[in-house]
This record gives structure tokens, sequence and C-alpha cells, in this order.
């Protein structure tokens, strides 16, 4: 089988600010050369209006100064897909320097920045999932997330945010079940730089990431489509 990494396109969202064009390619290289899931070079990029989000196990959302408007109609889609056992990364990432090719100066890992209110306010949106939206929390280093393929003991990597102040990923669960996952960290900087210091550790965690999506108990993966 296959897995097909899911990029969620909206409306004002510029393919190079909002998002880093090699991200998705360059993390399916990696899943297919590190590990047994047999993963498509390319993502497959929907809106959250296409009923065929409900077939993909992990949706990736970025952002940085786009205005997220979304219909109603995308809106009531991402709620039943995220009550139906669907699962969102959504990171709010920054571009480096290309003087100095890096991300000093760029706001790095800093609460409070426009794709983070904008994200926390679609999730708590009425006709996505209403109160159950606005209880994100820390997750601790405990946590399974880090520990599903490659072990993160001191948490997630944290070379793309810094001198930010954020040092944690958070995440909001449904009946126990992670269905949002939300950075501030710029993991997806690791995955669409191929020059940066350290990139094996971001590459690492997008493995895990895509693991705990596909394992998850009460997801909507079956794990054998994806694995040998």
């Amino acid at each position: 089988g296959f897995f097909n990494m899911t990029i969620v396109d909206y409306d004002l969202a510029d393919k190079n600010v909002d998002r880093f064009p090699l991200a998705v390619e360059e993390l399916m290289r990696y899943v297919r050369d590190h590990t047994q899931i047999k993963a498509k070079i390319q993502g497959t990029t929907l809106r959250f209006s296409d009923d065929r989000i409900h077939k993909a196990p992990l949706l990736y959302m970025t952002g940085n100064s786009a205005i997220v408007q979304l219909s109603d109609t995308e809106k009531a889609n991402l709620g039943e897909y995220l009550r139906g056992g669907g699962f969102l990364f959504a990171e709010d990432i920054r571009q480096n320097n290309t003087e100095t090719n890096n991300l000093t100066g760029t706001e790095a890992g800093v609460v409070g920045t426009t794709f983070d209110r904008q994200f926390k306010a679609l999730v708590k949106d009425p006709l996505v999932l209403g109160t159950d939206g606005a209880k994100f929390q820390k997750i601790p280093k405990s946590h399974s997330l880090y520990y599903t393929f490659f072990d993160f003991q001191d948490g997630p990597p944290m070379g793309g945010a810094a001198g930010g102040n954020v040092f944690d990923l958070e995440m909001l669960e449904l009946r126990g079940r992670v269905a949002v996952l939300f950075s501030d960290l710029n993991i997806s900087w690791y995955w669409g730089q191929p020059g940066a210091t350290a990139r094996e550790r971001g590459l690492q965690f997008g493995v895990n990431l895509i693991v705990y999506a596909l394992t998850q108990p009460g997801g909507i993966s079956n794990v054998t489509q994806y694995t040998q």
C-alpha cells in the first residue's frame, strides 16, 4: 500500500510564503528511504470542502501571513473530519533569510502570530469544533508521539524556531484521541530546507508524525494499507 500526505489548500495562501514548496516531497522521500511505509513522492493537495479528506489519515496545513478565511461548507466538513477520526497537523511557518540562510529575526517560534491566532479561532468556530476546539494543551515529553518510531526524549526539535518563546507542541483531544496537533516550532522548515543544520532530526520527527497518525487508536486509517 501507499501513504499519500494530504496538503490543505485555502484561499489567500501564498505558496511561496505560507508553505515550504519542497517540504512534503522531501519528507516523503525520507519516509520511503527509512521506513517500510511506501510513500508517494508528491502529496495530494485538497481543500477542506473536498469529501476526499475523509479518507486522509493526515491533513497538513501551514501558514504565515495569509488570511485564513473558509466557507461554511469548508468549516463544517473539517469539523466532521476531525470528529470522525481525522488528524490535522497545522504549523505556523517562517522562511529563512535567503542571504544568511538562517531564521534569525523572522519570528519563528513566537506565540500569538497571525496564523497562530487565526488557526485557533478556526478550530473553535461553532461550525468546526465549537467549545471543544478551545481545549489546546501542551504535549508532554512523555507522550507517545515522541516515541512512535524515533525517540525524542527532549521533546520536539527546536532548531527551526531558534530564539522563539515557544518550546512545546500543542494538541487538541476529542474523546481521548488527538485530533489536532499545532506547532509554532517551524519543524516543516527542516523538511523543505536541504541545507538546514541538524535537519535529520526534523525529518525523523516527520516520520513520527506520520506513524502516529496511522496507528493512533480511534483514527480513520487502516494501518495495514500503508505498511508491509
